[in-house]
């Protein structure tokens, strides 16, 4: 399944499918890597997340498996920001919030703005039982292209580990776990600076090891580095 055009420019559709593929490439390789381990896979899970143990690497594995297989067996609807559209109601209390914003400090059409998608703050495998079910059978994902989204690079300007911007591909890594693992757009220790970009990203993994594993930015950069 996969990205589907909901309104957007055939020729930004293009450039999306594109990064699908990326995308796809990428969670798998990672996939692989947390499993192997190693000094590389240590680093990068340190640099991103201040933590290399054994549990969290298999915990991310699971994770990175996880939101490759939403992508591949779900359909994804891509819209131009401007657009708003209907949220299937919470049948059962499922806790939807439509509105995570990347690679922005200001939210809808603003020209700094990336990207946005459906956000569960559980997760669509977190919550209970009636929300997962609900959340899972949910036909109403959505990720929506900003107005900044084709300015960004394809993918890092070098190395991912030490690229202190944003790029296409880790900004559609970083909608993709808002609703898959109800990942947060979190805010360095000053409170104001939310840790977009890998520079804040890099800093947030050594400010608070919690909020880094709960920063979309940083699953976006983790993925890139050891997935392309």
């Amino acid at each position: 399944m996969g990205f589907k055009n909901g309104n957007i420019s055939s020729n930004t559709f293009y450039h999306v499918l594109d990064l699908e593929k990326m995308m796809l490439s990428a969670m798998s390789n990672c996939r692989d890597k947390l499993e192997a381990g190693g000094p590389a896979v240590d680093s990068a899970l340190t640099r991103w997340f201040g933590d290399n143990s054994l549990a969290f690497r298999k915990k991310m594995k699971s994770d990175v498996a996880r939101m490759r297989g939403v992508l591949n067996g779900n359909s994804i609807n891509c819209l131009s920001e401007a657009v708003t559209i209907h949220v299937q109601p919470a049948k059962a209390g499922s806790p939807i919030q439509p509105t995570k914003v990347a690679g922005t400090k200001l939210a809808g059409g603003a020209a700094n703005n990336n990207a946005t998608a459906l956000h569960y703050t559980t997760g669509m495998f977190g919550g209970t039982e009636a929300q997962r079910v609900v959340q899972m059978q949910n036909t109403d994902l959505y990720i929506k292209i900003g107005v900044n989204f084709g300015n960004l690079p394809k993918t890092s300007l070098g190395l991912a580990a030490s690229w202190n911007g944003q790029d296409r591909l880790e900004t559609m890594l970083h909608e993709l776990s808002h609703y898959v693992h109800g990942t947060a757009d979190e805010k360095l220790d000053d409170g104001v600076t939310t840790a977009y970009g890998g520079q804040d990203a890099r800093l947030l993994a050594t400010q608070s090891v919690d909020r880094a594993k709960n920063n979309a930015e940083n699953w976006g950069f983790l993925i890139e580095e050891l997935g392309t």
